[in-house]
């Protein structure tokens, strides 16, 4: 599947036409917003200090799954041996997230406007449950990658020829896809593992708060160190083949973001 705010898709299995319409209407929005704004920017003849930018960015930071549930759809929810069949061993895993991304955005006196795209590596959600009714334990492994797709707006404070900060906020939204492993462990002496393989995908409302620094390097480059809180909806895996079992989450990211900024001519 191709990632991307512009890609031509189709509602995917298990998507319904309601949410499908909304990423749609998500993905208009935000385009549309980004071309009357810069529009309105670059129209203003007299404005101040305007000018376009174009940035490359790597990300390093931790992503955060938490109140992970399978909402009953795992086991029987009765105590046997001393164990709730079916309830998860633990509702929040953090993991490392690391991406790569390039932006384009418009500068305009105290404010920037910026179209961001930022591909996300792997991400481990792993989840455990003692399934005493089958006699054996549930494994629930999850690997996570996305791309987003992010209008971000920010508020500049400092000297333009050495140190500037920012405090901004964006809106976008988030393509997931999750390739999923479901395992019931050996019976020893009755039967092998299971293994049940899934590949889902989904689009999903995002937002994020951010802090950063900037230092000019040269006439056209800065460089710049930003924190970023992204939070990326609510996920979920599943069903498999023969078992009707999905497990739910909320996902969120905190990042440190290196970026290098080539400034254009005004």
């Amino acid at each position: 599947m191709l990632f991307g705010p512009l890609a031509l898709d189709i509602p995917t299995r298990g998507q319904t036409l309601v949410n499908y319409l909304y990423i749609r209407v998500i993905k208009f929005t935000l385009m549309t917003g980004l071309a009357v704004c810069t529009n309105s920017w670059a129209s203003n003849a007299h404005a101040e200090q305007k000018q376009w930018f174009t940035a490359g960015t790597l990300s390093i930071g931790a992503a955060d799954l938490h109140n992970s549930s399978s909402r009953g759809s795992l086991g029987t929810g009765q105590v046997i041996g001393g164990f709730v069949d079916g309830r998860l061993r633990n509702s929040q895993e953090v993991d490392a997230a690391a991406g790569i991304g390039a932006s384009i955005g418009f500068n305009r006196s105290h404010w920037s406007l910026e179209a961001e795209v930022l591909w996300r590596v792997r991400t481990d959600w792993d989840l455990s449950a003692p399934s005493p009714s089958i006699r054996t334990v549930t494994n629930i492994q999850t690997n996570i990658s996305n791309a987003t797709f992010m209008l971000n707006l920010s508020r500049r404070w400092g000297n333009a020829n050495a140190w500037q900060w920012q405090l901004g906020g964006g809106l976008g939204v988030a393509f997931n896809r999750f390739e999923t492993d479901y395992k019931e462990r050996e019976i020893p002496g009755e039967r092998e593992e299971i293994e049940i393989t899934a590949d889902r995908r989904s689009q999903q409302l995002a937002w994020n708060l951010s802090a950063s620094m900037s230092r000019k390097l040269g006439k056209r480059w800065r460089g710049r160190i930003r924190y970023q809180y992204l939070d990326l909806g609510n996920i979920e895996a599943g069903p498999f083949v023969g078992r009707d079992v999905k497990v739910f989450s909320r996902h969120s990211t905190h990042e440190l973001q290196f970026t290098l900024i080539h400034l254009w001519r005004r």
